[in-house]
């Protein structure tokens, strides 16, 4: 329950100038209806294989993939330290379960019980948040009734100061830390040496809207606020109507979407978007929830999930062109759109030319190649495509991730069809299968040459060290 607790799903992901990206969509229970539906794969590996060319294999480079296994650690594994030289993983089979910190040679730092750690972006500083025991009196097993409290320590343990509430938030790569109490829907900013500076109406987001401002949102209230760093307030933004979640930012919380001047935002509800400057004047409403600017930074485009439809709008409102499903990507031409909807995932043209039909959920585009990763419906298959679809690989495995500067593909599958067990598979981008591991991929190292992967047979997170030579 702790850790559902901290589970945000306020994102932001940028493609290029675009402002709503793949996962932050997916997280919407309104939109990710219209992104993965239940529409079936339609065509099997089989047809897609003869319906769209392989790369040649004289086109294929070689790509030798080393992988040293270099400690094990037991439980699930959490997060690597922004160093990348510790690790957290996490034991479920514990009461209240228990947080550890490892050195990455597998020497055990630090345990907690029932407790969520959280790094500053230097890593040397940290906090710990655990919920208050509860009153007596209460009957409610809600995360949103429960109460934290905050201790902000040094990486080596040593304990700076404690505060009451929780959602510890590190204010960029400012001396600062924020700790929202939730039943005054207030956040605490405070220093490293454990001085509040200031208070902040409602919870902090986290975006900016330029390089020295914090945003929060209050649900007592139903506004945005924009600070700069000291907390002096200078804007609020109005919405329409409060969310719910008792003061807790709900699932599908994306409003708050910054333009790229900094000087502009979006704050969306439903098929409502409206446009403020940074002091928090209006210059516009628009139909849709408002996705980013197009690359010329000339139109808007927007979303409406009754339709399945995304639209690019002058400022004025005048509709230019528009697309089947959600507008995940500009390529950086700024000449086609790329959008995804159940299962499929379309190039246009940016005049809503259909250029491409392309089978899989979108992931990622990679822009020095002119190619788009895709994952089949059930997230068991990874496909990478060109953008005309000319060319197609399959990989097997689904959450598809990148290393060594884009030249190998981790991808991870939850049943394996001959183990039945999780399976981790590295594969060049050519799609020669490199290595298979058994486990799920739990993350890669702030430096990409570290992985960890863990194994529920026995709780245990094994790091292995990556190489790739040509």
């Amino acid at each position: 329950m702790l850790f559902q607790s901290f589970k945000r799903s306020a994102q932001i992901f940028s493609a290029f100038i675009l402002i709503g990206g793949a996962q932050a969509c997916l997280d919407q229970p309104t939109i990710s209806q219209a992104l993965v539906g239940e529409s079936a794969f339609y065509v099997s590996v089989s047809n897609l294989l003869q319906s769209r060319s392989q790369t040649s294999n004289s086109s294929k480079q070689t790509v030798n993939l080393s992988l040293e296994k270099v400690a094990s650690f037991p439980g699930t594994f959490e997060s690597f330290t922004p160093d990348g030289q510790s690790l957290v993983t996490y034991e479920y089979d514990t009461e209240g379960g228990q947080t550890r910190i490892f050195d990455i040679d597998g020497t055990e730092l630090a345990s907690f019980t029932n407790t969520k750690i959280t790094f500053a972006p230097n890593g040397q500083i940290m906090t710990l948040a655990s919920p208050e025991e509860q009153q007596s009196s209460s009957n409610s097993d809600s995360d949103e009734d429960v109460e934290y409290t905050t201790r902000l320590m040094t990486s080596d343990g040593t304990d700076i100061m404690s505060f009451r509430g929780g959602w510890p938030q590190f204010v960029f790569n400012e001396p600062r830390i924020i700790i929202h109490n939730q039943v005054e829907d207030i956040s605490h900013l405070y220093n490293f040496e454990g001085e509040e500076v200031t208070t902040l109406k409602g919870v902090f987001l986290g975006f900016t809207l330029g390089p020295q401002d914090l945003v929060t949102y209050s649900n007592t209230e139903a506004k945005y606020y924009l600070h700069d760093f000291d907390g002096t307030e200078l804007a609020s933004f109005r919405t329409s109507t409060a969310f719910p979640g008792n003061n807790f930012i709900p699932n599908g919380l994306q409003g708050w979407q910054p333009l790229p001047d900094g000087q502009r935002v979006f704050v969306s509800e439903g098929n409502q978007t409206r446009l403020f400057d940074r002091a928090g004047v209006e210059y516009g409403t628009y139909a849709g929830y408002g996705i980013g600017l197009s690359p010329d930074e000339q139109a808007i485009a927007t979303y409406f999930a009754e339709e399945n439809v995304s639209r690019l709008v002058n400022f004025e409102g005048e509709e230019l062109a528009s697309y089947q499903g959600f507008v995940m990507a500009f390529t950086p031409d700024g000449q086609q759109v790329i959008t995804s909807s159940k299962g499929e995932t379309y190039v246009y043209d940016l005049d809503g030319t259909e250029l491409a039909l392309l089978p899989g959920n979108f992931r990622q585009l990679m822009p020095d190649e002119g190619k788009i990763i895709a994952t089949s419906p059930d997230g068991e298959t990874t496909i990478l495509h060109t953008l005309d679809g000319s060319e197609t690989i399959l990989y097997r495995g689904g959450a598809p991730q990148l290393l060594a500067k884009q030249e190998v593909l981790v991808t991870g599958s939850l049943f394996e069809q001959d183990t039945y067990q999780p399976q981790t598979y590295f594969y060049s981008i050519e799609g020669a299968e490199l290595a298979v591991m058994p486990g799920t991929l739990g993350g890669i190292s702030p430096d990409g040459e570290m992985i960890a992967v863990y194994s529920s047979e026995d709780s245990r997170t094994d790091i292995y060290r990556v190489s790739v030579r040509n």
